[in-house]
């Protein structure tokens, strides 16, 4: 048998079959337990007792004008005088109806006098008597409720693209601007644009996804929507090089030469042509009338003519001249 059991056995053989240790033992609690409610009654029926109760209330503003911005005190704390049984049951919240208090612009001000309250609870906690209200004023932080209209955004270079791949439309944001509702005091400190990141990584071709807004969204503000859908378009452009010439403008037959005359160009290329453009879709032009003095030196100009061809760079900048 576990001990659980045998202390159960030993309880139940104590009473059916009691010593006479256990007889005095039962008598000794029984004392006890008549005297502490004779005690308790007889403190019950005295008079004059001075104790703190708590006396609920509740502030009404107009919500649909007005918002909270923190918790409203709910209790007001009070010195009271009065019998045991009457302080019991207000001390349990019985027979304390919470009392009512209006606020007509609560947003003019934060505070209330609590010793406007006194008559009205005195009232309702009848026959006890109220000795002191212990808080001098009700503080509150209740503002009108305001509106304003933000603009979204979204830095197209933080998308993480698929490796190669870059966009090439516009990214369309539906809808562009949102309504946020809450407290004006929180609202004044959303600036705009909201700016908005996308999640994921690798995106690719056609992409079309959602946002959440939860941003603006949390605590005391909401927006007029829940989600913004973004959408762009991307392309895959692969990095190659070629070696190009470079072609002199205005220079004569007895000219000066250049160096380099001809230079390494990195591009990229769209990969979803059928083809990859040609050299002379690239063309690299020195012009004499436009040298820097000081150094012999000619800015390269690159043109292209091909709408496949994108971020061009040169392994060299300028060309020196060098005169025979």
């Amino acid at each position: 048998m576990s001990s659980a059991e045998d202390i159960i056995e030993k309880l139940k053989s104590s009473f059916n079959t009691p010593n006479k240790k256990d007889t005095k033992l039962k008598v000794v609690v029984l004392c006890i337990v008549i005297s502490t409610t004779f005690w308790f009654f007889s403190a019950l029926n005295k008079q004059d007792y001075v104790t703190h109760i708590n006396y609920p209330i509740k502030l009404i503003y107009n919500d649909s004008l007005y918002v909270s911005v923190g918790e409203l005190p709910d209790k007001l704390p009070l010195e009271v005088t009065g019998g045991g049984w009457d302080l019991m049951t207000r001390s349990f919240g019985f027979g304390m109806k919470p009392l009512e208090i209006e606020l007509g612009d609560p947003s003019k001000s934060d505070f209330k006098m609590t010793r406007t309250l006194r008559q009205a609870i005195v009232l309702q906690l009848e026959p006890v008597l109220i000795n002191y209200i212990l808080l001098d004023t009700l503080k509150f932080n209740i503002e009108l409720k305001a509106e304003k209209e933000i603009a979204l955004a979204i830095d197209s270079t933080e998308i993480s693209l698929a490796s190669n791949f870059r966009i090439t439309s516009p990214v369309l944001l539906e809808p562009r601007k949102v309504r946020v509702f809450g407290p004006k005091s929180i609202l004044d400190t959303i600036k705009g644009p909201y700016k908005m990141s996308l999640p994921g990584r690798g995106y690719s071709q056609v992409v079309n996804e959602t946002i959440d807004l939860s941003g603006l969204n949390t605590g005391l503000i909401r927006s007029n929507t829940k989600e913004v859908t973004i959408s762009f378009l991307s392309k895959e452009f692969l990095p190659t090089s070629k070696i190009i010439e470079i072609v002199k403008f205005n220079f004569g037959d007895a000219g000066p030469q250049i160096f380099p005359s001809s230079i390494e160009v990195f591009y990229d290329w769209d990969n979803g042509v059928p083809f990859q453009p040609d050299t002379s879709d690239i063309s690299l032009r020195v012009d004499l009338k436009r040298m820097e003095s000081r150094d012999s030196t000619i800015l390269i100009r690159i043109v292209s003519t091909s709408p496949y061809i994108s971020n061009i760079r040169l392994s060299s900048s300028s060309v020196k001249l060098k005169y025979e």
